[in-house]
């Protein structure tokens, strides 16, 4: 049982919070409601909206319609439908909104697709706002004009009024922004006291103020958790939801789309913009609990751009949180196996990088009787770093005896910002730290992108000197694809043994490709048509904007299928407030593979895209239904298969899920990792031992202990990672 959940007590409480609506779903007008409570708001300040984008969640509820998807038009708000076969689906026609003080709103969808619902799917449709005239809306009323596909009827329906927060410059204040999705998030702002005149560009620091798990990023607990600071702004995003990602994958990048929309100063008054820019490149990383966590992890894969760290009660990595030894599967599975899947989150562990983190300041900060993230996790990392910096109190822990989880500080939240800002504050004026190692699993997510590692899943490490803080990839540097470019700072680098006295080409992307066990340096692309790349590395498909292709065929799996679908859409809106639209095979073109990556549902037999991309798969499908992997088939039944293909462009990849008979087809979906600490590798190949396909437990009702459903990892036929053409590796699989 998860003890972010359940924790804080003993015995754990289990709490459930809501309320339930009465949907009339015999007519398209009485099914689609909306979730005003999940909609976001811009706010108001000195007589203009902050931001322009709002969000308001509508849910089409009329699950008992038939489930045939509508063709996907890219024309947004063009009608498309009239055909029995799209009953049931939903397609928002435009938007308006309007105001009490009357003032003239426009609304648009700032989306390049029709935004079109299918059968039970939930999308939160983004809007851009924007107010003519002088008087400021105090709320706002949105009216959709929406149309049944199945019978091109068209109504409207009002949601509102949503209250209109008004601030004052000075105190904390709301932003909106689109995320990589195309859906609306939100982060917190506080400026700093001072004007940033001080700094380089007049700009100043950044403080990540990272929440902990179940935390709202608005409320007043944690905003009122870090007192404004003299020269730094506070940042306090959301990470997508209150739970999130434990700051990883999706999780950072909203923290950087965070970041990217602070940077346009949003609610600065113009008097000011000139002397309070923003520097992205120095950040402090701070946060609590699953915020703690996740400011180690930012030090560990971001120290280029850290100027501190202030992480209070975070943990290590899941596996000894959760903790994952306590899963009676792993006693049937082959320890290879074992490693194989753990390695698909390797990536995540904060000890393996904490060279990364030696020479950046860090004051970590944990309560002694701490039973929800106990300090062991704390005193370890602290002492890894110190062994990194080859020296033993170079980062000591400020420990508080007696305490719990929370109240770590003086003040009423959990942090006590007002003690780990005025520790902050002597920072600001430093030279960013670093290590002379960094170390990179799967790929590497430090300062410039990893393009290719020669063996996907083995830890690699470049080494430069200490003094300089910006890594080296172990294949390759791309500038345009990193967060944080710093190549000017590269004054001398080393690679397998190549020394490197100059920074990357300044002219043109600059890559570095080994040959003959040597590396030089190289402007060719011609190796990203056969090879995989930084946008093609696994183990999952979630971190840039994806579709779901369903197939436009009849079988009796269709039923599976559209439930597969919809319960995909729900999950990613569940962990994180995600967007993404359900297309039929037939209409996944290839310049559509080139702009999504895409969850593909179905072998060749049901889906019209995986036949067409066949031949170009890692994994054959046999006859029979099965599938083969290298030399060994599988096709039992009940057996499901997850694997990740290149694009037919190879710029995206499709995460396939198949099965040989409907059990195996909801095994495999059930294993799609859409949640954090989730161990799927680039392909895996599930049996009837491995869970119930029904509920995706490892234990089907009245099932006998050790029977089917119940091993977990030992009911994996198959896992590892495709070689860097796309094809079996003996090297990083596993074919039992």
């Amino acid at each position: 049982m998860d003890v972010r959940l359940n924790g804080g007590s003993i015995p754990p409480k289990t709490q459930f919070g809501g309320t339930f609506t009465y949907v009339e779903i015999n007519t398209a007008e009485d099914s689609v409601l909306a979730i005003k409570g999940d909609a976001i708001m811009p706010e108001v300040m000195g007589g203009t909206l902050v931001t322009p984008f709002a969000s308001v969640t509508l849910l089409n509820a009329n699950v008992t319609a038939q489930h045939v998807v509508p063709d996907i038009k890219p024309e947004v708000g063009k009608l498309q439908g009239g055909s029995e076969d799209e009953a049931g689906w939903v397609q928002v026609v435009r938007v308006r909104a309007s105001c009490p003080e009357g003032t003239e709103i426009s609304v648009t969808l700032p989306v390049h697709f029709s935004v079109k619902l299918a059968p039970g799917q939930i999308y939160p449709v983004p809007l851009n706002i924007s107010v003519a005239g002088d008087k400021t809306p105090s709320a706002l009323k949105i009216e959709f004009d929406l149309a049944d596909l199945g019978s091109t009827h068209q109504w409207t329906m009002t949601v509102g009024d949503f209250p209109l927060t008004q601030r004052v410059w000075g105190n904390v204040y709301k932003m909106t922004f689109q995320d990589y999705d195309h859906s609306i998030h939100y982060a917190m702002v506080r400026p700093p006291k001072r004007t940033c005149t001080t700094f380089p560009e007049k700009k100043c620091p950044v403080m990540l103020t990272l929440h902990g798990a179940g935390v709202e990023a608005a409320s007043t607990y944690w905003t009122d958790a870090y007192k404004q600071q003299e020269y730094a702004w506070l940042l306090y995003p959301t990470g997508r939801t209150p739970w999130g990602y434990d700051w990883h994958g999706p999780s950072y990048h909203n923290v950087i789309a965070a970041l990217d929309a602070l940077h346009l100063l949003p609610g600065v008054p113009s008097d000011l913009e000139s002397e309070m820019g923003v520097n992205r490149q120095r950040l402090i990383y701070t946060g609590h609990s699953n915020g703690g966590q996740g400011a180690w992890w930012m030090l560990s894969h971001y120290p280029d751009i850290a100027i501190a760290g202030l992480p209070a009660a975070g943990y290590m990595k899941i596996q000894f949180y959760i903790p994952f030894y306590m899963r009676v599967g792993d006693a049937y599975a082959d320890p290879v196996l074992r490693g194989i899947l753990e390695s698909s989150i390797a990536e995540n562990d904060i000890d393996l990088y904490a060279a990364n983190m030696a020479g950046v300041p860090i004051l970590p900060r944990t309560g002694g009787a701490d039973d929800n993230v106990p300090p062991f996790h704390t005193r370890r990392l602290a002492r890894l770093v110190n062994e990194w910096n080859r020296n033993p109190s170079s980062t000591n822990i400020s420990e508080i005896p007696h305490q719990g989880h929370c109240r770590l500080g003086t003040g009423a939240p959990a942090v006590a910002g007002s003690i780990h800002a005025e520790l902050a504050e002597p920072c600001l004026d430093r030279k960013q730290g670093g290590s002379k190692n960094f170390t990179a699993a799967n790929t590497l997510p430090v300062g410039h992108n990893a393009l290719l590692l020669s063996v996907p899943i083995l830890t690699h490490k470049i080494e430069q000197p200490r003094h300089n803080p910006s890594p080296s990839s172990r294949r390759s540097l791309d500038p345009e694809h990193d967060q944080h470019p710093r190549r000017h700072d590269l004054a001398r680098w080393s690679v397998d043994g190549t020394d490197f006295d100059s920074p990357p080409s300044e002219s043109g992307k600059s890559y570095l490709r080994n040959e003959d066990g040597t590396w030089k340096l190289s402007n060719d692309l011609i190796w990203i048509s056969e090879e995989r790349h930084f946008s093609t590395y696994g183990p999952a498909v979630f971190d840039s904007p994806f579709i779901i292709v369903i197939p436009s065929t009849h079988s009796p799996r269709t039923p599976t299928y559209r439930q597969i679908a919809q319960h995909l859409v729900t999950s990613w809106y569940l962990y994180g407030r995600g967007a993404t639209q359900i297309v039929r095979d037939i209409d996944v073109l290839d310049g559509v593979a080139a702009q999504y990556n895409m969850v593909v549902l179905g072998g060749p037999e049901d889906n019209m895209f995986t036949q067409k991309r066949e031949k170009g798969l890692p994994v054959s499908f046999l006859p029979s239904g099965g599938f083969q992997i290298d030399t060994h088939q599988y096709a039992q039944p009940g057996t499901g298969i997850l694997f990740l293909a290149p694009s037919p462009t190879r710029t995206r990849m499709g995460l396939f899920v198949a099965g040989t008979d409907i059990d195996g087809l909801l095994r495999a979906a059930w294993t799609i990792p859409f949640r954090t600490g989730l161990q799927v590798p680039d392909y895996i190949v599930v049996g009837d031992e491995y869970g119930d396909p029904a509920t995706g437990w490892t234990a089907r009702d009245g099932a006998p202990f050790g029977g089917a459903g119940t091993k977990g990892a030992g009911g994996v036929f198959a896992a590892g990672y495709w070689s860097n053409t796309w094809d079996f590796d003996a090297r990083c699989g596993y074919l039992k």
